[in-house]
């Protein structure tokens, strides 16, 4: 038994970086969400630009 470390030593460990853990998860999570929203409403507005034939070339370059 004396190779493995104590159980309470690796129990404060963890405790002291559990809610910044958890605050960048909750802030992944909602990035995330906000990426997925994002390539949905570009895949959108590229199918409206297909249907228009007069965009200028500007607009065609940044997407």
């Amino acid at each position: 038994m004396p190779e493995a470390p104590p159980f309470w030593g690796i129990q404060s460990k963890n405790w002291r970086n559990r809610a910044r853990y958890r605050n960048e998860i909750v802030i992944r999570g909602a990035h995330r969400r906000r990426y997925g929203n994002s390539i949905s409403r570009r895949i959108r507005s590229k199918e409206k630009i297909k249907n228009v034939g007069h965009i200028s070339k500007i607009v065609r370059n940044t997407r």
